[in-house]
């Protein structure tokens, strides 16, 4: 097979479309100057200039009347838990791009009941929701009604139920463009090995598994019913595969103890961890290709601004527009793995 170089596109989000505001009809009428209110008197003009002066006052402010609206609805940030950094940052930068008022609800906090929730709701009148997590989707679907939602951040969208005006950013990257990046940059390395669970990510593993068999890899997985059994699981898939790809779950990466006894394992049999998250660097993941949040809050404020702007939006789903790929080198070398050189240029990150 030959192996192509990959090419990683970022995009950039910002402030094109927050500048549209400043090209409107009322900013025009507002940066002309001061307008000749109806019945502004100059001294020493006669009556007959004054009617004039009167009449063309009128035709001069009505397109000012015109474009005065009521004050703008707010957008509804409805976190899962602000204490998760990845959730914060993309609240941060999603507030910084989009140029709309918004008001943040914070569900990691005790104190809200749902009924506290549709209170607030109802006071507020948000004219669209951006959801942050799984558990924001979940409550902003039953108080939303027929607003438009807007989701990130949340583990495997598609085994959501689906509503007709929800707006997705995938969590994850696209499964093609992991497996790649693993080909392009170990390329003696053919079997991946995935621990999962079926409530949280089937659907993504189908994926995994059908697409690997283009890039001359497969994937083998093992489902873990509960933190318990993770172990039992991980002994018997770790002398199959080449090396082990963890993607996030809730019930295999339920707590540190059993993050810390995945990386204590496959260092034991010298099997290479690949990871999503830059958290896992300082555990010894051997190559990491992760999302860009502070890119993903961009990319929804986007999709609301032209929600909100146009009515529309032109995709129900998408996947991060950035990315970050990290390579432990040290950890390739101790474990002899044959790296690709010229893959290099792709890493944004090395560790030595």
């Amino acid at each position: 097979m030959m192996l192509m170089k990959p090419r990683i596109t970022r995009n950039r989000y910002g402030t094109k479309f927050l500048n549209a505001a400043l090209e409107s009809p009322c900013a025009k009428v507002r940066n002309t100057g001061t307008p000749q209110y109806p019945g502004f008197r100059k001294a020493g003009t006669s009556r007959l200039a004054r009617a004039i002066a009167a009449v063309a006052g009128l035709v001069a402010f009505a397109p000012a009347l015109l474009c005065q609206t009521p004050e703008a609805r707010p957008v509804l940030i409805l976190n899962s838990d602000m204490h998760v950094e990845k959730y914060l940052v993309a609240q941060s930068t999603f507030k910084s791009a989009l140029n709309r008022p918004t008001f943040e609800i914070d569900l990691g906090k005790n104190w809200q009941t749902e009924g506290r929730l549709e209170e607030v709701i109802r006071s507020q009148n948000p004219e669209t929701f951006y959801c942050i997590g799984s558990k924001a989707f979940l409550v902003g679907s039953r108080l939303a009604n027929n607003r438009p939602l807007v989701l990130s951040s949340a583990i495997n969208w598609e085994r959501f139920p689906k509503r007709n005006n929800t707006f997705i950013i995938a969590n994850e990257l696209p499964v093609a463009v992991q497996l790649t990046l693993f080909r392009y940059c170990f390329p003696k390395i053919r079997t991946l090995g995935v621990l999962y669970s079926r409530a949280f990510n089937q659907q993504w593993v189908d994926a995994a598994i059908r697409e690997s068999k283009e890039f001359d890899l497969s994937v083998t997985a093992r489902a873990v019913s509960s933190p318990e059994n993770l172990e039992s699981e991980l002994r018997r898939l770790l002398p199959v595969v080449d090396a082990l790809w963890i993607t996030s779950d809730p019930v295999v990466l339920a707590n540190r103890t059993n993050v810390e006894q995945i990386f204590r394992l496959a260092d034991q049999d010298r099997k290479p961890i690949f990871a999503y998250s830059t958290a896992f660097a300082e555990l010894g993941a051997a190559l990491i290709i992760s999302p860009d949040d502070p890119t993903i809050g961009r990319q929804a404020a986007g999709i609301v601004e032209s929600l909100l702007s146009n009515g529309s939006f032109d995709s129900k789903a998408q996947f991060p527009a950035g990315s970050q790929i990290v390579l432990n080198l040290k950890k390739v070398e101790a474990y002899g793995l044959e790296f690709n050189e010229d893959a290099l240029d792709s890493v944004n990150r090395i560790l030595r």
